[in-house]
């Protein structure tokens, strides 16, 4: 080895990867980090674009659904459904149904503690719920129920119009509430049909109980009230969160309409219809409300993206700890009243692939321009040390008195 170094040849080429290697280096070095810095300032501010466009997003379809339910109380044909309803039900027969049907249902759903006391509610439940031909998700498309006469005639004079309303606007359910907290009609017919949310104990505290009350308590026209997300045992123990606003009859409280707010809406705004990279957001990049309790207030990605997962929701839970490192940009939405930040966020390694590709690149650039360096080095070390061999020899002659030696002459340059 330090005779190779000896050699003018190897010192060349020693120096000359030197200085390229060196050269090539730092170069790289400097373009890497400032792209590096460039592209996460590009991402950060494109996180943050996105984080602002949901926050007015959010914000703006819950204002929708607060104008909605606001038309919706103050429309005619609701408050004359109310009332109607409301006429009804005492007018439904004091002894209810055989229990066992009805019964069978709450235990094949393993909803037995909700199973309700008052015969009239049974007398609904059974004709709408346990005798319903639809499945659950779908039961709402029931129109007509003989058995639950009188209250069937106002229900077909105005569950047409009310349906159409959920479809439209993409409610979970719709519910029409007296001043009392009885529960006298919802669209989807799920447990809660013919509950007291005060006297019932399986709903005296639950989300839908507490929206009432809130709503019961306001004073004046024109107001909603929000009651943020929480297990809701009528739908199978699932996230709901709820609209409220009072129904108004010259100036008094008939009643109060409240909205079950749909998770599927929520998802759809919050992932922009699911365009996850049309908006730069690439494979693994998510937008998602959090709640003030840290919980999840909309479905993750990967809830979405799976088929298998999709019955379930991510809604109530906390977000996995990342499996890599993340940009991220969040702030508060301002939604009615609750605490919600929404965050965009986005793998730290996705976002800077260009940058590892750079560096690739940079390092095969380097070692062809290394290759290259050695053998021009290779080749200039050559012809230098080839001629300067050629004078040693021919010195070495003279000095032994062999003056036949001569010196050819090659190029022009200082060696020549």
């Amino acid at each position: 080895m330090v005779t190779w170094f000896r050699s003018y040849r190897s010192q060349l080429i020693s120096a000359f990867l030197t200085l390229g290697i060196a050269t090539m280096g730092i170069t790289g070095w400097q373009v890497s980090r400032s792209a590096s810095q460039a592209l996460r300032q590009a991402t950060e501010e494109r996180l943050a674009a996105i984080r602002q466009t949901r926050v007015r997003q959010i914000e703006r379809y819950f204002d929708d659904l607060a104008n909605h339910v606001l038309a919706l109380s103050s429309d005619e044909s609701v408050i004359s459904a109310l009332e109607e309803f409301q006429s009804t039900w005492p007018r439904l027969p004091a002894t209810g149904p055989p229990e066992g049907p009805l019964r069978e249902l709450y235990r094949r759903l393993n909803s037995e503690a909700l199973f309700p006391s008052d015969p009239r509610t049974r007398i609904l439940q059974q004709a709408y719920l346990a005798a319903n031909p639809h499945p659950a998700s779908e039961r709402g498309l029931l129109l007509e129920a003989p058995t639950a006469a009188p209250y069937d005639a106002v229900h077909r004079r105005f569950h047409p119009t009310l349906y159409r309303y959920r479809m439209a606007f993409g409610f979970w359910d719709i519910f029409l509430i007296d001043t009392q907290g009885r529960v006298l009609y919802t669209v989807a017919k799920e447990f809660d049909l013919g509950a007291s949310l005060r006297h019932d104990p399986a709903f005296a505290n639950t989300g839908l109980s507490r929206v009432f009350e809130r709503a019961r308590a306001l004073t004046e026209p024109e107001l909603t009230v929000l009651e943020d997300f929480s297990r809701y045992a009528p739908s199978a123990g699932a996230p709901a969160a709820f609209l409220a606003a009072p129904v108004w009859r010259a100036g008094e409280q008939a009643g109060v309409l409240v909205i079950q707010i749909s998770l599927d809406e929520i998802d759809r705004v919050m992932t922009g219809d699911r365009s996850w990279r049309e908006e730069g957001l690439g494979d693994t990049g998510q937008s998602y409300l959090l709640g003030r309790d840290g919980l999840l207030r909309s479905d993750l990605r990967q809830t979405i993206e799976r088929p298998d997962r999709r019955r379930s929701t991510a809604v109530l839970t906390a977000p996995p700890p990342p499996a890599a490192a993340m940009l991220r940009s969040e702030s508060p939405a301002r939604v009615a009243g609750v605490e919600w930040r929404v965050v965009a966020e986005i793998e730290e390694q996705e976002a800077l692939r260009p940058v590892s590709e750079l560096q690739r690149g940079l390092l095969l650039i380097a070692l062809i321009l290394a290759l290259a360096l050695v053998l021009i080095a290779y080749w200039l070390g050559g012809s230098i040390t080839r001629r300067l061999r050629s004078l040693a020899d021919n010195v070495q002659r003279l000095a032994g008195r062999d003056f036949r030696a001569r010196v050819a002459v090659e190029g022009r340059d200082e060696l020549a």
